[in-house]
């Protein structure tokens, strides 16, 4: 029996690069949802039993996210709201994306459950893009994907001065 949702937690990005990595640990990962997770961020205990009640058939569930300081407890961070405070009357919601929204990027959140026979068919991540969890979001958009989101901040998102996306040249451009 396989568990329902294997955690590919990325820790000391090497150089292949961290979506590489991530690409790597999927394709070996066995379970029907793939979670990315970096090792300085956290997930609120309910956050994997909440994706999972209400899933449903989406290809894509996310929830809000809590941004904190690296040394602060998560809930002294404030609550991002992916898609805007109005979105907090219901439990989840299906969403539709538009892919003209992406031409700034987008602020949805790199840290997302993603199903197995999604992730097969968009061939994981884009390891030459710079913003590859953007860029996935983006491609699934384009597919067709069916996201849930939920509006909790179940994510947590550690700052600190050593973060991959402040130090990284390709993350700067």
């Amino acid at each position: 029996q396989t568990v329902p949702v294997e955690h590919l937690i990325l820790e000391d990005v090497d150089r292949e690069g961290p979506q590489a990595v991530r690409n790597r640990l999927a394709m070996r990962s066995e379970s029907e949802w793939r979670l990315p997770l970096d090792d300085d961020d956290l997930l609120d205990p309910r956050y994997i039993e909440t994706c999972l009640k209400y899933a449903g058939a989406a290809d894509i569930v996310y929830t809000d996210r809590r941004v904190f300081q690296d040394g602060a407890e998560p809930k002294e961070g404030f609550w991002f709201h992916t898609h805007g405070p109005a979105f907090v009357d219901k439990k989840f919601y299906p969403i539709t994306l538009d892919p003209r929204n992406f031409a700034f990027g987008a602020s949805l959140p790199m840290t997302i459950m993603i199903r197995r026979s999604w992730w097969q068919k968009l061939g994981g991540y884009d390891t030459q893009a710079p913003h590859t969890d953007t860029e996935f979001f983006f491609r699934s958009t384009l597919a067709g994907a069916k996201y849930c989101y939920i509006p909790l901040p179940l994510f947590w998102y550690r700052e600190h001065p050593k973060q991959f996306s402040r130090t990284d040249p390709s993350m700067l451009n």
